[in-house]
Parts: C-alpha cells; structure tokens; sequence
C-alpha cells in the first residue's frame, strides 16, 4: 500500500516569549508536501498546520505549492487515498497564493476515489484577527482544490471543504476553488463539498471574491444514481460582499434503468447583516448582528439545478435555493446598503428532469433584497437588476409527476 503522509506544524507556543509581529514566509518556490503514497492502495494524505493565533501582530504568507493530497491506488480494486487537511490560524494576517493541492487519491479499477480534504483558514479557538488574503496582494491566483478523486471504473470520492473566518478585517481572494465530487466511471455520482466564507469585523469587513467556484456533484456513470451540490456561502456581519465569477453548485445526473437524480443542486447564499447559518428568505428566520450592513454584488454564472434522472421511470432532484440578501429582516435600513445582480448575469435554479411515471424535481427559490435605504419603503426595490439577466426557477419536465417552480422574490 501507498504510505501515509506524514504531519508538518509551525507553531508559536509560549505567548509570553514570543516575538511581537512575527512573520512567518515560504516563498514561492517552496513546496510543502505532506501527500499520500502511490500503492496498491492509495495512501491518505497528511496535515499541514501553522498556529500562531496567540503570536501578536503576526502574519503568514504561503506562495509556494502545498500539496496534502491522497495517494492514487495502483492495484485494480484498490480504493485511493483520502486527502489530509490544511489549517492555518495567525493573529493579524495570512496572505496565501500559489496551489493549494487537497484532493482526493484516484482509485483503480473497481474501486472509489479517495474523498477531498479541508483547508480551514483561522477557524480553530478564535478567527482571525485582522484580514485574509488569497491571491490579490501577490498578483498570482491562489488555485485550491479539495475535489473528490477519480474513479479509474467505479464512484469518485466526494468533495472535501473550504473554510474562512476572519475576525476584524476583510477577506480578498483572486483565484479558484474546486470542491467538486469526482469524477465516476461506474456506479453514482460523488457529492460535492460545501465552501464558507465568514467576515466578523466591523466597517469594511469586506468579502471580495474574484474567481470561480464549484461545489458541483459529479455524474453517475454506466448505473448509478446521481449526486448532491455542496452549499456555498459567503456572508460579512458589517462589510459588502462582492463575487465576480462562475458559480456551479449542480447536482449530479443519474445513468441507468430507474435510476434517480439522489441529490438536490446546492444552495448558495451571500448575505450582509445576518448571523444566521442556515439564512431563511422569512424575516423571523434572520439573525442580524446591528442593522448595519455594505453592498451585496453579483455579476457572473450561477447554477443551482437540480439533477436529471436516467431512463425508465424515475425522479430529477430539486434545485438549490439562492439567496442574495443585505437587508435580511426587510427593514429597510438606512444603514444597511443596496444590492446589484450586474448586466447579463444568469442565476438558473432549475429542477432536475424526471423521466416515465417518475417526478419532476422542484426549482430552487431566489431571493434578491436590499435596502432601499427608505424606511417608508417608498422606492420599489433596493436590489438593481442590470441590463440582459436572466434568472430560472423552472420544475423539471420529462416526468409524469409535476414538479414545483420556485419563487423569484426581489424586494
């Protein structure tokens, strides 16, 4: 079998001697590798951690290559291995770009792929204090990719994780994330991971994200039914939240007799303004932190749909829901800012197809609502609509059963 990666940590331990404004570096020829063996069976990969939460005024700047990825199995009906996880956590600032390699190992013939790891950035006993940064300050994309392995002739691995949580300050990001469920040559389709970015500070905490982002379930192949999207979620307590890019969190299509679309289109949520988990589009399901909020701003592609049945008699999966909201409890705040979906975006949340006697999936809703910043609510809408958008909410057809359409909501 493939060995184990091994662990790297670099930590501060003592908080009482250690140096104020520690900076921690690799460069941008380094190369961390913590992965997994190639072997019958594809070795798991390891961890690599930086700590230094409790180091004053300290910051870490990753620019190289780090690669926790499972091992590929090479014997036939050997499974890959499982990828490891990256957590890094620093007081004052973590500047990150290059790649960032937590996928799953392949699998060989007749067995999974091994499943995406986690990378976490300033999410274990406190956020991070000030500010996070991937790939804007350095002018070289941060390329992170926690997807599921490939099945060489069976059922990819699912999609590993994402996780951002900065304390006082703002997260810019350039570059891509890919939490996809791999890829399957015989049976179902993998789940894709759930990607979340949190920004607790205060004024300007801003999310500006600049890249692309998959949490897309993969396809079932040969007989199989489908898979789940993982869920999206960027939200800023006080600061705006830009995103200019694609957004696919589509759940896997099933393949074979009778074979249904298992699971539904991820959902996706940018939010300003609202503590909640699990944002709800009704006002008594909202969490705000203070009535104040920034912008939420889209301009890009996103899927949510549900995923399509295979043949015979069987159902499409419902689409994921879509919520892009700065004014969670529909007061109109005057502190609480607009929202904009730019010229020519798509947001499609359409159910999956059902085919023969089965059931059409349901659309996802979508939800656009901001501030008009009027509290006699005399304007029509705080969330501007551009030129040529194109929004879908559609049940899936196909199938005897109907499905239901979604909701578009814009207030």
């Amino acid at each position: 079998d493939g060995g184990l990666g091994g662990d790297v940590t670099v930590e501060s331990f003592n908080p009482l001697i250690q140096a104020r404004g520690a900076i921690i570096a690799f460069g941008a020829n380094t190369t961390v590798d913590v992965s997994g063996g190639v072997g019958d069976t594809g070795g798991d990969g390891g961890t690599f951690t930086v700590d230094y939460r409790n180091a004053t005024r300290s910051r870490v700047t990753l620019t190289g290559t780090i690669d926790a990825s499972g091992g590929a199995a090479s014997a036939a009906g050997t499974r890959g291995g499982d990828a490891g996880d990256i957590d890094v956590d620093v007081h004052d600032m973590a500047m990150l770009s290059g790649t960032f390699d937590v996928r799953g190992g392949a699998g060989d013939a007749t067995a999974d792929g091994g499943d995406g790891g986690a990378i976490a950035v300033g999410t274990n006993a406190a956020p991070s204090r000030r500010f996070f940064i991937g790939g804007a300050a350095s002018g070289t994309p941060i390329d992170v990719n926690v997807a599921g392995g490939a099945a060489l002739t069976d059922v990819g691995g699912d999609g590993g994780s994402v996780t951002v949580e900065v304390d006082e300050g703002r997260v810019d990001w350039t570059g891509d994330i890919d939490a996809s469920g791999g890829a399957s040559t015989s049976g179902n389709g993998a789940d894709g991971g759930d990607v979340e970015f949190t920004t607790y500070g205060a004024r300007r905490a801003d999310i500006r994200y600049f890249g692309d982002i998959t949490t897309a379930g993969s396809d079932a192949a040969v007989d199989g039914v489908g898979s789940a999207g993982g869920d999206i979620e960027l939200r800023s307590l006080d600061g705006s939240v830009w995103v200019i890019g694609i957004i696919d969190s589509r759940a896997g299509d099933a393949v074979g007799v009778g074979r249904s679309a298992a699971g539904a289109g991820g959902n996706v949520y940018f939010l300003v303004d609202d503590l909640s988990a699990d944002p709800n589009t009704d006002p008594g399901g909202v969490d705000l932190l203070d009535n104040f909020g920034g912008t939420v701003y889209f301009f890009g592609l996103m899927t949510t749909t549900g995923g399509d049945a295979g043949s015979g008699n069987a159902d499409g999966s419902d689409g994921g829901d879509v919520v892009i909201d700065s004014d969670s409890d529909d007061g109109e705040q005057k502190t609480n800012s607009f929202g904009r979906i730019e010229d020519l975006s798509v947001i499609d949340a359409s159910g999956g197809n059902g085919v023969g006697t089965g059931t059409n999936g349901d659309g996802g809703d979508i939800t656009l609502r901001a501030s008009n910043r009027r509290l006699d609510n005399t304007t029509p809408s705080g969330c501007m609509i551009g030129t040529g958008t194109t929004f879908t909410v559609t049940a899936g057809t196909g199938g005897a059963v109907a499905g239901a359409n979604g909701t578009l909501t814009t207030d």
